[in-house]
């Protein structure tokens, strides 16, 4: 149901011009240098709308973003195929703008050829056009000079700017066209040169509504018919009207069901329904009130229903409800009717005797009961000295699933005569000093554009002739920017510790999550990286920097708002410390047995070489966190979310083989076992991932192997094996120890499919 004193939220393209105190005005200072009033940033929240004929990849914001560029992605550019209407580019603004030149930066994959099969091609020519009001068309620029000369692609250039300079006109909007083309076109970026302005492209918003036309909902007639036949129009609709005093004292409901109406058919003529998918409309009237019926045409009709559109209506304490007499159907062609009879099941007496009681009640309508297809709420009558109603809305879909705006959004105000019918003289909106006599209330006119950041209360008032004044607020959450995320570096050798601070600034949303990544490719997305973690401030990320290649650093920041900063990244060059080699010799002196008794906690960094994975046991060490006592051997294993799963980290108490001073010994301690990914992630989602299948790559300059659904790893399973160098230690009958190195296969993780 509609309102039919207009719609509660009017999409309008215009911005209030605020008080000097919240943003100041658009107009430039005398003199000053033409801007790009074509960027989506452009001051007083002028940026322009993009209108743009068919768009094959992107989004019409891509050409106003500032970023105008010689990539080969067609998903970054807007390009389209020609229509018989003519290609076309179009720019709206909120406030009227004076420009004098353009440049169109042209986008092609086909520079030096004319015959790429469904390539993009530099456009033969370029017309710029402005809306000139007075005519109500569009009219072309007049030149300042010589138009440009169309460029010459070059092999590898994708972007070519073209500019045109005009005498200065002051518009509202701005289109390209395409004269002569029938190739496809493109564009990275459109620049329109010149000055914004403090005159609003469209007219302001009423004041006053008007005559509300008594009644608040009214039913949206909706008809169908075959090709040369004009409908049967009805000649009543039901409609609901203010529940107030009056009404309720002489025992009427809000719902009629049998208000007359008044059509000029006369209005329609033949063409608009000779042929299948034609629509049209035809105006009416009712109780001084104007409607309209739509009607579609079909090549026939069906009567088998297949949904019932639910109806909803008020009443007051004590007053039994009044449903629709009819509703609205939509057949199996896809076809729908309104005007068709319902019969409503009877309302159980004391289910709408208080104020905020409501109930569902069932209807047959075309033989079969529809269970709960209505609903109807019990409210408290309307005074007859009622203040007029405001209903404040956005003016637009800033508005994101988080609740928060991220962009800025513009705040409409509509206020309704209410019960009394009387005149509203006054509409204002204040955001500071709201008191009732306070400063910052300011006559409203436009959709008022909010550049504050954080939480913003916004406040309208409505002032009728008799005095009464209505009231309304609405709190806002505005949070327009992305997190940013700095990087403190510290390198030694080839290890590398990078520590992350992310701030959301004073009044953002708040960061939520830092997640990395890190490897030998520059690509963040790039399958031979580490997948994506949620980085931890108390470990910071700790790497080591291969000798072979560049190692890449990739993170980036998000907050509670839905945004998601760009992906920063640190790159470092192949460390200059070359792979330690132990000595073929053993030390003179080893210990005789492993040293130090076992502690209560790991060490902060085990060694990079583990030892071989022990048999699963009855508990999953590698999947269990906390200390484990196993087969005789401690364990210990941390979980932690990571990417689209939990990794578990396991560590086993045991004795190995380090290198000190060039010597080998034998040190007991907590060392690195394996990691272990658990089943959140499906095989299809690891495809893209090398642990995740089976197969040999090579990563930072390292050879891995992984196995996969074999008798090691299960059904449903992978492990992973990374070739290193492993010294073992023997101990001789004379009670020595001998040391050997070899170059083998070492266990590192396991990945589990959910």
């Amino acid at each position: 149901m509609n309102r039919s004193r207009g719609p509660i939220g009017r999409l309008a393209v215009a911005a209030l011009v605020l008080a000097t105190a919240v943003m100041g005005s658009l107009a430039p200072a005398a003199g000053a240098a033409p801007i790009n009033v074509a960027l989506a940033t452009n001051p007083g929240g002028n940026g322009p709308t993009v209108e743009l004929s068919h768009v094959n990849a992107g989004s019409p914001e891509i050409l106003i973003d500032g970023a105008s560029g010689n990539g080969s992605d067609r998903g970054t550019n807007w390009n389209a195929w020609p229509e018989s209407s003519g290609t076309t580019v179009t720019l709206s603004w909120p406030f009227l703008v004076d420009v004098s030149s353009t440049t169109f930066h042209a986008w092609t994959d086909c520079p030096t050829t004319t015959s790429c099969g469904g390539g993009v091609y530099i456009p033969s020519d370029v017309e710029v056009q402005t809306w000139d009001k007075e005519s109500e068309d569009w009219v072309a620029v007049t030149l300042a000079g010589a138009a440009p000369m169309m460029p010459v692609g070059v092999d590898d250039v994708r972007d070519y700017p073209i500019s045109h300079e005009f005498e200065e006109v002051r518009t509202s909007s701005l289109r390209f066209t395409f004269p002569g083309q029938n190739r496809p076109v493109g564009a990275t970026e459109v620049e329109v040169f010149g000055e914004n302005t403090d005159v609003p492209s469209i007219d302001p918003d009423p004041i006053d509504p008007g005559h509300p036309g008594v009644f608040i909902e009214h039913e949206q007639v909706e008809l169908r018919t075959v090709p040369g036949e004009l409908p049967d129009l009805p000649d009543t609709i039901w409609a609901l009207y203010e529940a107030d005093v009056d009404r309720a004292d002489a025992g009427l409901s809000p719902l009629v069901n049998d208000l007359a109406v008044v059509w000029d058919a006369d209005a329609v003529a033949a063409t608009d329904y000779d042929e299948a998918g034609d629509s049209f409309t035809i105006p009416g009237t009712v109780d001084a009130v104007a409607l309209s019926a739509t009607v579609t045409v079909h090549e026939s009709l069906s009567d088998e229903v297949s949904e019932v559109d639910p109806a909803s209506t008020l009443t007051t304490p004590g007053l039994a409800p009044v449903f629709p007499a009819t509703v609205t159907v939509t057949y199996a062609d896809g076809s729908r009717s309104s005007g068709v009879p319902a019969d409503w099941a009877a309302v159980v007496a004391g289910d709408y005797d208080a104020v905020d009681d409501f109930a569902l009640v069932d209807a047959t309508v075309a033989g079969v009961v529809r269970e709960a297809l209505g609903v109807f709420f019990v409210v408290a009558p309307s005074p007859a000295d009622a203040p007029p109603v405001l209903l404040l809305d956005f003016a637009e879909d800033s508005l994101a699933a988080s609740g928060w705006h991220t962009t800025a959004p513009r705040v409409s105000v509509q206020a309704d005569r209410g019960v009394t019918d009387s005149e509203i003289v006054a509409l204002e909106y204040c955001l500071t000093d709201c008191t009732e006599g306070g400063a910052g209330w300011a006559d409203y006119s436009f959709p008022v554009f909010i550049e504050e950041q954080g939480e913003v209360t916004f406040r309208a008032r409505a002032t009728d002739d008799g005095g009464r004044v209505g009231e309304a607020e609405i709190r806002i959450r505005i949070d327009t920017s992305a997190p940013t995320t700095t990087a403190t570096e510290a390198v030694e050798g080839r290890d590398a510790v990078v520590e992350l601070n992310a701030s959301d600034g004073e009044h953002g949303s708040g960061v939520t999550r830092t997640v990395w990544s890190s490897g030998p490719s520059s690509d963040p997305n790039s399958s031979e990286n580490v997948m994506w973690g949620t980085y931890d401030p108390a470990e910071k990320i700790q790497i080591q920097l291969s000798t072979e290649r560049r190692t890449y650093v990739h993170f980036r920041s998000e907050d509670a708002a839905g945004h998601v900063e760009d992906v920063r990244t640190l790159e470092y060059e192949p460390a200059e410390e070359a792979e330690p080699t132990p000595t073929l010799e053993p030390s003179p002196d080893p210990s005789p047995e492993p040293t130090g008794e076992p502690s209560t906690t790991p060490s902060g960094r085990p060694t990079p070489a583990p030892t071989t994975s022990p048999s699963t046991p009855a508990l999953d060490v590698y999947s269990t966190p906390g200390f484990h006592n196993v087969n005789g051997r401690r364990w210990y294993t941390t979980c932690e979310p990571y990417s689209q799963t939990i990794r578990c980290t396991t560590q086993i108490w045991a004795t190995q083989v380090t290198g000190e001073n060039g010597t080998f010994a034998n040190r007991s301690g907590w060392y690195f076992n394996n990691l272990t990914y658990l089943p959140y992630m499906s095989r299809t989602q690891w495809a893209a991932n090398p642990l995740g299948r089976a197969g040999a790559f090579t990563s930072d300059g390292r050879q891995w192997r992984t196995e996969c659904d074999t008798a090691a790893t299960g059904r449903g399973g992978c492990r992973s094996f990374v070739m290193a160098d492993v010294v073992h230690a023997t101990k001789a009958a004379d009670g020595t120890w001998q040391f050997r190195q070899r170059h083998e296969w070492v266990f590192n993780n396991i990945v589990r499919f959910g």
